[in-house]
């Protein structure tokens, strides 16, 4: 069984959190004046501080998963989760792993490098034991994984340091139709921030039809 496999993640908002990364901010070195440094922070501050926070949708220790898109290759059954996390990464465990006795493969773009190791930290961050323990084996080294996890990003940039395409770049490459070249995930967070989930959720759904797109032109 095949999967197609693509997350969206969104910022903390832990105040703690925030707290700490907001406490590492300083200003450039050569500020010195006390003057020029309250100057600085007037200015510059609040964009520092938007910057370091909005980063954390990239780090499972800090951000958090707030939708889950999955769609079977072969009879188009698809699955939209998306809300608060913890419900998200349940309703993902029971419709994927819960009572299943064939190990699904997953299938995706970057997902050995974020979609995958994301869901397992934040599971066990989350304390989801059972899924953790269902997501450990896709997140041991790739080449000895590849029976189970297929990473279109890899299979082009063949695992070499530096490397890198991102999903619609190689759909384009491979020319595939009506692809919007100025859609990424980067705008998610935002979403998120203003309860668009029907924005993410059709979000998700352009991008498990362009996986779909690209496995049929694959190997």
């Amino acid at each position: 069984m095949r999967l197609y496999l693509d997350i969206e993640t969104a910022p903390t908002s832990r105040p703690e959190v925030i707290e700490y990364l907001t406490g590492k901010i300083e200003p450039p070195s050569n500020y010195k004046s006390e003057e020029a440094i309250e100057k600085w922070w007037a200015t510059k501050g609040a964009e520092k501080t938007k910057e370091v926070v909005t980063k954390t949708a990239l780090n499972p220790a800090f951000g958090k998963v707030i939708a889950i898109g999955v769609a079977d290759s072969e009879s188009g059954w698809e699955l939209i989760a998306a809300g608060d996390e913890y419900d998200v990464l349940e309703e993902f465990y029971s419709e994927i792993f819960a009572g299943e006795k064939v190990r699904p493969t997953f299938a995706g773009f970057n997902i050995f490098g974020f979609d995958l190791p994301f869901l397992y930290r934040r599971a066990i961050i989350l304390g989801h034991t059972m899924l953790a323990l269902r997501l450990a084996p896709y997140v041991t080294r790739w080449y000895n994984n590849a029976e189970h996890v297929v990473d279109w990003m890899l299979e082009w940039t063949l695992g070499r340091y530096g490397e890198h395409i991102s999903m619609r770049e190689l759909a384009l490459a491979l020319g595939i139709e009506g692809v919007d070249m100025n859609e990424s995930g980067a705008e998610v967070p935002e979403m998120y921030e203003k309860g668009d989930f029907d924005g993410i959720v059709e979000h998700l759904k352009r991008d498990l039809a362009l996986l779909a797109e690209i496995d049929k032109r694959w190997l």
